[in-house]
């Protein structure tokens, strides 16, 4: 049902909404507790803290507007003033809060803040591989691809994203190396994800594989799923053998990536490997335990490999 009703108290006071006080809770109280823990990253004190005798959380000055605004939304006492969804608190972080003298809307910095204060309250920039020299767009936290969904590539935005369109034409095996010396992406963890981008498109693997290492940890995970959205429409597409290659790439960083996992097993069958096709598609049936058409694919492949047989074209390319 839409709530949960218990006679058992469980949670962590000052992180359970009021309602949970009496046993009921529903999909807000959730957001409650993500508010009140992102309360503790920004303002480094326990949300009880800041517990009023009306049992209302007040969020401290000193925070950016932005970020104060979302976090009072989020810890609403009542139910009805909360977001109501998690995809309502995502667009949140970036609807604008605030108006110029000039009239103009500008979009606060509210989710990059938003996950510089997650990061320090779990050990620092430092501890998350933050390179120092590193622009105020690597500020954002750069996603886990362990498990990355199937998803299709992201709009370029931003410094790294404008680059990328400028340069993308050049991104061939004839110029791929000059664009990266002579116009470098900028140094971000979105920069380090497009630069890497560039050079997988191009076919320059080896070269793709030196630039992400030389990245901080962090960002190699963040370029590992920039190159994995280029690659999976192209693979979803039909066309598994031009996209196994990058897809080979990703799971170098990002192992557990179970549709990097199918679209390289089946890449590998076709291209008559069929040992390294098994052990791909043995790992994504592990993680991906669907009876849809990747699942079904993948199980007819490791079928006809166990019986000695090679492609059937009658076996499905990409997505139906």
């Amino acid at each position: 049902g839409s709530r949960t009703h218990r006679s058992t108290l469980v949670g962590t006071f000052g992180y359970m909404p009021p309602e949970q006080l009496g046993g009921t809770v529903d999909r807000t109280s959730d957001l409650y507790a993500l508010g009140a823990t992102a309360l503790l990253a920004a303002a480094g004190a326990a949300p009880s803290t800041f517990l009023q005798s009306d049992l209302q959380l007040r969020v401290p000055p000193g925070l950016s507007a932005g970020l104060r605004s979302w976090i009072s939304r989020a810890v609403a006492f009542e139910r009805e003033g909360r977001f109501q969804t998690a995809q309502e608190a995502l667009v949140a972080l970036d609807v604008p809060v605030d108006a110029r003298p000039d009239g103009k809307q500008r979009r606060p910095r509210v989710r990059p803040l938003f996950a510089i204060a997650f990061i320090a309250a779990l050990g620092g920039l430092a501890a998350f591989g933050v390179s120092p020299g590193a622009t105020a767009d690597s500020t954002e936290a750069p996603p886990s691809t362990t498990m990355l969904p199937r998803s299709t590539a992201a709009p370029a935005t931003g410094s790294a994203g404008a680059w990328f369109e400028r340069v993308k034409t050049r991104c061939n095996n004839l110029q791929a190396l000059q664009v990266m010396s002579r116009e470098p992406p900028p140094t971000t963890f979105d920069g380090a994800a497009y630069g890497a981008s560039c050079l997988a498109l191009a076919g320059r693997y080896d070269e793709a594989r030196q630039f992400i290492d030389r990245q901080p940890e962090g960002a190699r995970q963040h370029a590992a799923r920039r190159v994995f959205d280029l690659a999976h429409p192209v693979a979803d597409n039909g066309d598994d053998t031009a996209a196994g290659p990058m897809m080979e790439l990703v799971l170098r960083y990002a192992p557990d990536n179970y549709m990097a996992l199918y679209h390289a097993g089946i890449a590998h069958y076709w291209n008559g490997n069929p040992d390294l096709a098994k052990k791909r598609l043995t790992r994504f049936l592990e993680l991906y335990a669907e009876y849809d058409f990747f699942g079904n694919n993948a199980r007819t492949v490791l079928t006809r490999i166990k019986d000695g047989l090679g492609p059937d074209p009658s076996v499905g390319h990409g997505e139906p």
